[in-house]
């Protein structure tokens, strides 16, 4: 993972620019101009290349709600600036929609959400799409060595095909599976 010790991953100009051209297209950045919630770190690469290189590109706008997260200063960064577009790890999705039932926080602005990070809970992607209006929900997937996206679901496609998969590679990407996949049984 990412949050551990540095490792000796090259990254390249152009493999970092590139992959915040690709990942804005995907989410349709280059069709209109968008407000964005950024919750994640701008030292990872979901802050710092699908956050803040991937809005410039497309000339859209970065709303950072404060200098540490906070549910209640996000929804407040939302409301204020009318925010079209929430980013962050399902985990930050995770307590914004519970400060979201606490209090009355104008979300009408979000048409659009991007998570990455860390899995993704299906009843949490339902709440973000019902709670705060978030109709399109992408999820991302890679990590900080790979610049950071490799995959990214598409919500045009059913719910049900899309939510417990790593979605489609991104163009230019190229996925190998070396290993036959293990099957786990709920319950």
């Amino acid at each position: 993972g990412t949050t551990g010790q540095p490792k000796p991953g090259r990254l390249s100009h152009f493999n970092v620019v590139n992959n915040a051209n690709l990942v804005g297209r995907f989410v349709g950045y280059h069709r209109q101009r968008e407000s964005i919630c950024l919750n994640a770190e701008l030292v990872f690469g979901f802050g710092r290349t699908i956050g803040v290189l991937a809005v410039t590109i497309f000339g859209s706008t970065i709303v950072l709600p404060g200098p540490n997260f906070s549910p209640k200063t996000t929804l407040e960064a939302i409301s204020r600036h009318r925010c079209t577009v929430a980013y962050g790890p399902s985990t930050v999705f995770f307590d914004v929609l519970r400060e979201l039932e606490k209090g009355d926080y104008d979300v009408s602005s979000i048409r659009k959400a991007i998570m990455g990070g860390t899995l993704t809970n299906p009843a949490i992607v339902e709440k973000a799409r019902t709670r705060m209006n978030a109709r399109s929900l992408y999820i991302v997937y890679g990590g900080g060595e790979t610049s950071p996206v490799i995959t990214c679901t598409n919500p045009d496609e059913p719910t049900d095909r899309w939510i417990r998969t790593v979605g489609k590679p991104l163009d230019h990407v190229e996925v190998c599976i070396h290993r036959s996949l293990v099957t786990f049984s709920e319950g």
